[in-house]
């Protein structure tokens, strides 16, 4: 049996790149007159095999529109609630909505640098670079084979550091090569195992979505920078999303949803938590609506010697409850500066 090293993430493991619950909804109202005023879409169009014959003015200003009716329907709540309630009274279309404005949304806040944010959290390079290796043929980082990633976010910032690190410009994420999961190409639940995959995104990945089978990158890019291709790239997910078939829908969902991509990632993460001998969880709070999950993945740990606790203040009396409750015996350290991600000394 293999002892894994694994982290598990949350929205504050991404919060110098993407503002978490307290401060989005003032970071989304600025961010809507930033879009209008940085980039000039007139005359601009969607690439003709897009399929998309609206312009880009009438996707822009709907997602604009969207970001005001997601701040007011979420209130004080976070998104995550706004989409669990959504799924509960069976308004899919709302819900399809939502998931269309966020992805937009995060995919075009992290290409943004300014005084309060970078659009890549620094701490993700440096954790990467310490527990990767490389491809000799093709110079491209992947995790050391006794390290797992389980991880609650759908932003790509991990996804950006590994293009940063691997000082290629690989001009998309190239999901497969990475052992990140969901990934494209061709579904097959049969061939996912623990030992093919290295980084499981619980909630899937903005950008990503699956017709007939198959599972493709809706990204022409990797988000480096504000500009008119990022732009029009966001505003491209956000239009396959929102007009989606039954047919076609995105790999960007909550794990709660029980659709057989996220039912399956489950399904890996119980299996690097078996083998699991250390646990760093960074920026995770647990909330109630990922409970039963989070409790099905941390019941398997039954080899855990070790907890690192990298979370806020104000959640940490809540984190050290539920472990206090789960594995009882195991040892919690706690680090609530997380200046950097931490990495045992091996």
């Amino acid at each position: 049996m293999k002892d894994y090293i694994l982290y598990y993430l949350g929205a504050g493991s991404s919060a110098n790149s993407i503002p978490v619950v307290g401060a989005l909804s003032n970071r989304m109202s600025a961010f809507k007159g930033y879009l209008i005023n940085s980039v000039n879409l007139e005359n601009q169009t969607f690439p003709k095999d897009s399929g998309i014959e609206r312009t880009l003015i009438e996707i822009r200003d709907e997602f604009l529109n969207n970001i005001d009716w997601l701040i007011e329907m979420s209130g004080r709540n976070s998104i995550d609630t706004f989409a669990r309630k959504l799924w509960d009274a069976n308004k899919l279309k709302e819900l399809r909505i939502l998931k269309a404005t966020l992805a937009c949304y995060i995919l075009l806040e992290q290409t943004i640098s300014d005084t309060q944010y970078s659009s890549l959290d620094h701490r993700y390079e440096h954790w990467l670079t310490k527990i990767t290796e490389r491809d000799r043929e093709e110079g491209i980082p992947f995790l050391k084979r006794n390290f797992k990633v389980i991880s609650w976010n759908y932003d790509i910032q991990i996804e950006k550091a590994l293009e940063s690190i691997s000082q290629i410009d690989l001009n998309v994420p190239v999901f497969e090569k990475w052992g990140i999961y969901p990934k494209t190409g061709r579904y097959d639940s049969n061939s996912l195992n623990s030992e093919n995959t290295s980084i499981i995104k619980l909630n899937g990945s903005a950008g990503l979505l699956i017709s007939t089978g198959e599972v493709y990158s809706l990204l022409t890019n990797t988000f480096k920078t504000f500009d008119k291709n990022s732009v029009i790239n966001g505003l491209s997910v956000y239009y396959q999303y929102s007009y989606n078939t039954k047919s076609t829908q995105p790999i960007f969902t909550f794990a709660w949803e029980k659709n057989a991509m996220a039912e399956n990632g489950v399904i890996i993460a119980k299996e690097f938590a078996k083998n699991a001998k250390e646990l760093f969880i960074i920026g995770y709070s647990f909330p109630d609506y990922n409970k039963d999950i989070d409790i099905e993945i941390i019941s398997e740990m039954d080899n855990l010697k070790k907890i690192t606790l990298q979370i806020k203040n104000d959640v940490l009396e809540h984190v050290q409850d539920i472990f206090k409750s789960l594995k009882p015996t195991v040892e919690i350290k706690i680090d609530t500066e997380i200046t950097q991600f931490k990495v045992p000394y091996l």
